[in-house]
């Protein structure tokens, strides 16, 4: 699931670069929040931060890495290595099997609201 919607961040970047899509940004934050708080409760993912801290990594990344795409001139689409990409974020955003769980706050779950 992450990794289609990284797929389909990229996807919108390249589409709609500079655009306000305000009512999309709020329905895909959304999945984001509940795909990953989802993901902390279950002990997959890293539960030391909250929900939103994870999103922000989430979005910053993919920000970073599509604007110095960009800024660099690289040619082709940043799409085509959503893969790749996504198996480097899994891997610091996931719990490593040997840590131990551990439990989520209260003040850490993502509030109802996105913004």
């Amino acid at each position: 699931m992450l990794s289609a919607c990284l797929h389909h961040g990229l996807e919108q970047l390249a589409e709609r670069w500079g655009s306000d899509n305000t009512q999309v940004q709020q329905r895909l934050s959304g999945l984001f929040i509940s795909v990953l708080q989802e993901g902390q409760e279950q002990g997959v993912l890293n539960n030391q931060v909250g929900t939103p801290i994870l999103l922000d990594f989430f979005y910053g990344l993919l920000l970073r890495v599509c604007q110095m795409h960009l800024l660099r001139g690289r040619a082709g689409r940043m799409a085509d290595q959503h893969g790749v990409l996504f198996d480097m974020l899994w891997r610091t955003i996931t719990v490593s099997p040997a840590e131990p769980p551990v439990p989520v706050p209260a003040a850490a779950k993502a509030p109802t609201a996105t913004r």
